[in-house]
């Protein structure tokens, strides 16, 4: 495929958060030519999260050869290098295009290796580039993102039933921790649309560069 005809795919992606016990997800949209370094950017964005932790990208299952798409502050931090089964490519200088679809149509991209939360990263589609769309964008989603370092999603669940019971013995500490006066000020299931896709435009402001 010539460079030209690549740089006019636009990539609809599905990316869910995994194992928690409400759907949380987005449906974005990014050019071909992004790199993995403007994904983590806009998944960070669409989602909530504060990029405040490492990442990576994974391609691979269980009982396969993993390659791993890591950012330099990410490397350099494990200190980690390629083994004869695993590759490392630089997600600051990949495309989407160099990986997408042709090694693979889903990935993970994980996230805090700590409270380790893991995304699956799906394409639905190629679409055609139009000149009256602004990329990157989110198209669609559901619920809000967890609050960073709650646990992982077995502490997130565990905070929505505190939340949830004004009687837990835990109920006043976790309102603190959390900074809210009162536990109706926390909503698990709130998404604004219209100000997340406004939020992942201005993360990159690309547009011109796609055109």
């Amino acid at each position: 495929m010539k460079s030209s005809d690549i740089s006019k795919e636009i990539y609809q992606f599905k990316i869910s958060l995994n194992d928690v016990h409400l759907p949380i997800w987005r449906r974005v949209l990014l050019p071909s030519t992004a790199t993995f370094k403007d994904l983590h950017k806009v998944i960070q964005v669409a989602f909530g999260w504060r990029n405040s932790h490492m990442h990576q990208f994974v391609i691979g299952g269980e009982n396969t050869d993993h390659m791993y798409i890591v950012s330099k502050e990410t490397e350099d931090h494990l200190d980690i290098g390629n083994s004869p089964t695993e590759l490392r490519m630089a997600e600051e200088t990949t495309i989407l295009a160099d990986v997408i679809p042709k090694m693979a149509k889903k990935l993970a991209y994980e996230y805090d290796f700590g409270d380790n939360w893991q995304h699956t990263i799906v394409l639905e589609k190629t679409l055609p580039y139009k000149s009256e769309q602004s990329y990157p964008a989110c198209i669609d989603g559901e619920n809000a993102c967890p609050p960073e370092d709650c646990g992982g999603a077995p502490g997130y669940e565990n905070l929505c039933k505190i939340l949830g019971d004004s009687k837990n013995q835990e109920h006043k500490e976790m309102l603190k921790w959390l900074g809210i006066m009162k536990a109706s000020e926390f909503d698990p299931h709130a998404f604004d649309l219209k100000k997340t896709d406004m939020e992942v435009k201005d993360c990159l402001m690309v547009r011109s560069e796609y055109a």
